[in-house]
């Protein structure tokens, strides 16, 4: 099963204030999501592979968790290292659920 991420961490975590949030992800169907948002704008994108890199002003963290949640369709989780928020989803196209082994 392939395993398709998204990210969202804050363009200037240093800066006091910012409050742009960037959305990268490398699944179809969530840019799909997020091409069709008003609030989001395409910042950049994978020229040789699929990843898209979206732009977003969010008056709080947790707007922009909840933006990430409704978006994925998933739970979310921290990394405190790279100091972002990220959600794995699961490539229904690679799903072995309806596969059966030959005996």
């Amino acid at each position: 099963m392939t395993k398709k991420t998204t990210y969202m961490w804050r363009e200037a975590p240093e800066i006091t204030g910012d409050k742009i949030y960037r959305f990268q992800t490398n699944n179809p169907e969530i840019n799909r999501r997020m091409k069709r948002r008003k609030d989001f704008t395409l910042s950049s994108y994978g020229m040789n592979i699929k990843m898209w890199v979206y732009r977003t002003k969010k008056y709080s963290l947790k707007d922009a968790k909840k933006t990430l949640k409704r978006i994925t369709r998933q739970n979310i989780d921290f990394d405190p290292l790279h100091d972002m928020y990220f959600s794995f989803c699961k490539d229904e196209n690679t799903s072995t659920e309806n596969v059966k082994m030959a005996a």
